[in-house]
């Protein structure tokens, strides 16, 4: 798979050896995709233009099977591709990227919150200006998340597999 730029006029490919993306968010100028990897080696990802992710050479997954219709060279490594920002094993199957306002989440302000399905989890990760992360933590939702969104309040709304809406806000203040 790859990330692409459409226009009016034109489809132009920015990145390549995606396995499954499933989020995206610009962070200031950089732009980030989640991924699903093969049974752990789900991905969060800086997309820099004509680069290669590696998808189907490299993960830090694992095969599901022999009988996979698509098996990678070498797993447990990114060896001769593009990092990704950080990476999950086991798998916490990584859905809908969002960044909270700059205010109103205390430590977390400025962060990037990303949905899964496995883990039933949001994960809000801080990263430095040199783009690296310099800390995660996991809070507990208890449902699916398929979707986030931020409202003009400064609240995050995450729709479930259930069906549900549901408002998050920072009422601890950090």
């Amino acid at each position: 798979g790859g990330v692409f730029k459409i226009s009016k006029n034109k489809i132009v490919q920015i990145s390549s050896g995606h396995r499954n993306p499933q989020g995206i968010i610009k962070v200031g100028n950089n732009l980030y995709i989640s991924e699903h990897g093969p049974r752990g080696g789900d991905e969060l990802n800086l997309i820099e233009a004509s680069k290669d992710y590696g998808w189907p050479f490299v993960t830090y997954g694992k095969p599901y099977t022999s009988d996979d219709y698509v098996i990678p060279t070498k797993t447990g490594t990114h060896a001769g591709f593009i990092e990704p920002v950080t990476y999950w094993v086991p798998s916490i199957a990584p859905t809908e990227l969002v960044q909270l306002p700059k205010q109103g989440w205390g430590n977390w302000n400025g962060a990037v919150v990303l949905g899964t399905l496995r883990e039933e989890v949001l994960v809000f990760i801080k990263l430095n200006q040199n783009l690296q992360v310099v800390e995660k933590i996991q809070v507990d939702v208890g449902h699916r998340v398929r979707d986030l969104e931020m409202l003009s309040n400064g609240s995050m709304v995450m729709s479930t597999d259930s069906g549900q809406l549901i408002t998050v806000t920072n009422v601890k203040g950090d």
